[in-house]
């Protein structure tokens, strides 16, 4: 049995009753599975970022330009293919680019990440950390709303924390197939969202190797390893370098690189960070302030697993800190071990506090901790989807209408694309400015144009003649209009 599970020395181990803790591992292993898959099959598209990974799927899926991706008809390489060869997968698979499968990817990471972290703990732990770490992650307000979102930065998180779990299995097993791991899955975290991946690999294992573990900075030298990170991550930049032309890959490292490190914004605040820490992971997070600063600091210098994951969150932390664009989901990679930190320290605490009292002081634990996730399955099954109506309601109706009336007339958004728009359309929605807006009518071209309410004056002026009105787009407060033009403003209006 390995020392860290073994009953006389683990600083984890709890009698309580391993009926009540198979009872609640199935609880947990139930309640992740419908927490971050239950009706994503029915919620239309909630987010902007969505809508961008969907239609690149849509396009791939329609022209197979499987390597170049694009999005609403232009080429889209700010972020690599990999998620989206896998959202490809499976829309094959179900013959489907509806959102519930293109959603999957993000959902199986998901449930990956949360049980992958239980296995690990429960080796090296034993079953309470590895227990609590569930809960903690399938009560994350954030880590849910991105299991049930087709987005890169869930199956980011997947490779990210595994990559370090694998890592850690090579420190504690030996052997090389652990440290391979770890490399595959740095390289596919790189093939998912780019370079910004290290960040959360290199340098923790870099202070990792130097304070606590010297043989950590050992496989950091494995020229086998980084063999096998660029075998797998960088084809498919070498593509892109030697497709396009210069001046577009400057302007995308100018832009999504550069651009976000040095970036000023109204996320720019230092603080950012912690405070979705905070808002993320209450109530659990209020464990750290059980013990005082220095004692909190001695039990984690005195435990190697501990001093393990706080550095594997605490370091990249610091470092996206300094990056000035800041937005809560570019730390989702740091939410594992986040969760596995604050589960040993509630171990900790559930030992000294809660496991001497009575039996029924314990129920009450975990009838607490219950409630908790049945609260969260509520509010995201039942309460999201009525809460943020306002950002898909319209969409499938003014894709439909448009279909309907433009009878093979082109289709245009004024002045701001509507992505969402573009995946209930299936088909490229160019953005037009008021200049081409009236050279197009000018010359006498017949089209559809939508816009909200802040442009109606101007286009109303023009003498575009309107074909639907949806009183909520996008925004509670916004409005939407189907404009036609020339064509179809006669008194038909229908044939072209």
């Amino acid at each position: 049995m390995n020392k860290n599970t073994d009953n006389a020395t683990n600083p984890f181990h709890i009698d309580d009753s391993m009926e009540m803790i198979r009872r609640m591992t199935l609880f947990a292993l139930f309640s992740s599975i419908l927490i971050f898959f239950w009706g994503t099959w029915s919620v239309p598209i909630l987010a902007h970022n969505e809508a961008r990974r969907m239609v690149v799927v849509q396009e791939m899926m329609a022209h197979h330009n499987w390597l170049i991706p694009t999005m609403n008809g232009e080429i889209y390489i700010t972020k690599p293919p990999l998620y989206y060869w896998i959202q490809a997968i499976f829309a094959l698979l179900f013959q489907s680019t509806s959102e519930g499968v293109l959603r999957l990817p993000s959902i199986l990471c998901a449930l990956a990440t949360v049980w992958l972290f239980f296995d690990r703990l429960k080796k090296y732990a034993g079953v309470h950390p590895a227990l609590f770490c569930v809960l903690i992650l399938i009560t994350s307000q954030l880590f849910i709303q991105h299991a049930r979102q087709a987005e890169i930065e869930m199956m980011l998180t997947f490779f990210c924390s595994g990559a370090l779990l694998f890592y850690y299995d090579s420190l504690r097993v030996g052997g090389t197939k652990y440290l391979y791991a770890a490399y595959l899955f740095i390289g596919l975290a790189v093939l998912t969202k780019g370079p910004v991946a290290l960040l959360f690999f290199i340098p923790p294992l870099l202070l990792f190797g130097f304070l606590v573990d010297r043989s950590a900075l050992k496989g950091l030298a494995s020229w086998r390893g980084w063999l096998l990170f660029l075998a797998v991550c960088l084809p498919w930049f070498i593509l892109v370098y030697f497709s396009m032309d210069q001046a577009t890959i400057q302007a995308l490292i100018e832009k999504d690189i550069a651009g976000k490190i040095s970036g000023e914004s109204r996320n720019s605040a230092f603080y950012k960070y912690i405070l979705v820490l905070l808002g993320s992971f209450a109530p659990w997070i209020l464990i750290i302030f059980y013990k005082r600063p220095s004692k909190l600091i001695k039990i984690i210098r005195s435990s190697n697993l501990e001093s393990y994951f706080t550095v594997c969150f605490l370091v990249p932390l610091v470092i996206m800190s300094c990056i000035g664009e800041k937005h809560g989901k570019y730390i989702l990679p740091l939410f594992p071990c986040v969760a596995a930190f604050l589960a040993m320290q509630l171990t900790h605490f559930y030992k000294n506090k809660i496991a001497p009292l009575t039996g029924k002081s314990r129920l009450i634990f975990w009838i607490a901790a219950v409630v908790l996730v049945a609260g969260n399955f509520f509010f995201y099954i039942f309460l999201v989807p009525k809460i943020y109506s306002h950002r898909f309601i319209a969409l499938p109706s003014v894709a439909a209408k448009a279909h309907e009336v433009g009878q093979g007339y082109p289709l245009y958004s004024f002045q701001k694309t509507q992505i969402q728009l573009v995946y209930y359309y299936k088909e490229p929605i160019p953005v037009l400015d008021m200049p081409h807006l009236k050279d197009k009518l000018a010359q006498g071209q017949t089209f559809l144009l939508v816009a909200d309410d802040r442009s109606w004056p101007h286009l109303d002026e023009a003498g575009l003649c309107v074909k639907g009105e949806w009183p909520v787009f996008l925004k509670r407060n916004r409005q939407g209009r189907l404009y036609g033009a020339n064509g179809l403003c006669n008194a038909q209006g229908l044939t072209p």
